[in-house]
């Protein structure tokens, strides 16, 4: 698993933004700092207006959803990390298919 986790960790200059959220949420596991990030960042999202900053809400259904844009392992890797944040879990259990 670890393995797994330095191997996405890294943001590339030719990353998409769905993919710079996956991959900080790996160090980060906020989606509070992320929004904040992505925010100061000068990134906005579409809206009935015109234009508006990222809400936890927004970076929360970025995770949720799926994403053609992230790898698979990425992207279960993350959605593992969020459901286990979300219940309140000390303990992650992992899939023995990504253990290494």
């Amino acid at each position: 698993m670890r393995d797994s986790l330095l191997r996405h960790q890294d943001i590339k200059a030719n990353d998409t933004l769905i993919t710079i959220i996956f991959k900080m949420y790996l160090s980060l596991e906020s989606v509070t700092k992320i929004a904040a990030w992505v925010n100061s960042q000068g990134y906005r999202i579409p809206s009935h207006k015109g234009e508006r900053k990222y809400r936890v809400t927004d970076i929360r259904d970025i995770l949720n959803e799926p994403q053609e844009a992230v790898s698979q392992e990425l992207r279960y890797i993350v959605q593992k990390i969020f459901k286990a944040n979300k219940h309140g879990s000390k303990i992650k259990e992992w899939d023995d298919k990504w253990r290494q």
